[in-house]
């Protein structure tokens, strides 16, 4: 879920941008028949799951995240990430926030037909609630945790004693 670094690691086009994400907004058999463009963005950001999850600094930050939290450690130091970057962003790109979205905007408005709907609807509203900017305020933060935990499953039983969903 740490959309804003998946953009900032792609390559400069609109392809690259939309294929880093597609892994967070659609299953593998949904991209893959797409144009290799598509699907090297889409490869890159499994790598970068990949070296992320298994970096040791991630893997200790994913310690101090709760117990009863913890299933969700990943997700959760993601999106800490991408307000670290959005609020440093400057630090680490020659563009500005706001000129880097307007870039994306007119792509991912009206994303190419051959993509998944489930991925089409996401990047539009992604560029009309402007998510990407929000990261940089705590409230945009607040909304993404809110958004995140409507679309997650919880478990039922908080004793400890049942399977989790």
């Amino acid at each position: 879920m740490n959309f804003l670094a998946h953009l900032y690691l792609a390559d400069p086009d609109p392809k690259s941008w939309i294929g880093n994400l597609l892994p967070d907004l659609c299953k593998p058999w949904q991209w893959q028949h797409l144009s290799t463009e598509y699907q090297h963005g889409a490869l890159r950001h499994q790598q970068v799951d990949r070296l992320t999850d298994k970096h040791p600094l991630f893997i200790a930050l994913k310690q101090t995240v709760s117990s009863e939290r913890r299933r969700f450690a990943g997700i959760i130091l993601d999106v800490c990430l991408d307000h670290y970057l959005a609020r440093h962003w400057r630090d680490h790109h020659p563009q500005s926030l706001n000129v880097f979205v307007q870039t994306l905007e007119p792509h991912f408005l009206n994303p190419p037909r051959q993509l998944p709907e489930a991925a089409r609807t996401v990047l539009q509203r992604m560029m009309q609630q402007q998510w990407l900017l929000s990261y940089s305020h705590l409230d945009g933060i607040a909304q993404a945790f809110n958004g995140l935990s409507r679309r997650m499953r919880f478990s039922r039983c908080r004793t400890g004693t049942g399977s989790s969903a």
